[in-house]
């Protein structure tokens, strides 16, 4: 197998080697190959700090975890069949931030998978069919229903 073959094959499978989702065997074989390939251990580092980032971002803070489930728990414990008090102007104005803050964070996610050269899914909207009416098939079509005077 030439380098270029040996390559290919451990760049396409390196997303699964990053989560170890290939077999003993074949991850023991991709590892060797990226240990004897610059440019294949170069790639490697590269996903695996991208991956790393992602993880970094999108980590809960333990903290606010923690206090989410004692909150959840005490309320559970006093439960009432009152309805939830009213958001203040602040923690609404933070829930918004949070959103646009999420949104951002998903705009970048996006545009380092473009940058890194993984791509990006294309959506479109399905192509429909033209449809040509004439004036006179559309005359024949009223006429065939009674609506033939009609101009």
């Amino acid at each position: 197998m030439n380098p270029t073959d040996g390559c290919q094959r451990v760049r396409g499978r390196m997303d699964e080697l990053l989560d170890d989702a290939l077999a003993p065997v074949e991850a023991a074989f991709d590892r060797g190959h990226v240990e004897a390939c610059a440019e294949c251990a170069r790639e490697l580092l590269r996903r695996e700090a991208l991956l790393d980032g992602i993880r970094r971002a999108t980590a809960p803070d333990p903290l606010e975890v923690a206090r989410a489930v004692t909150g959840t728990l005490a309320r559970l414990e006093g439960a009432s069949l009152a309805p939830p008090p009213r958001r203040e102007a602040g923690e609404r104005r933070r829930a918004i931030v949070m959103a646009v803050a999420t949104l951002a964070a998903a705009a970048v996610f996006l545009a380092l998978l473009e940058s890194a050269g993984l791509g990006v899914p294309r959506w479109s909207a399905p192509r429909l069919p033209a449809w040509t009416v004439s004036i006179q098939a559309g005359a024949d079509l009223l006429s065939g229903v009674g609506l033939g005077g009609v101009r």
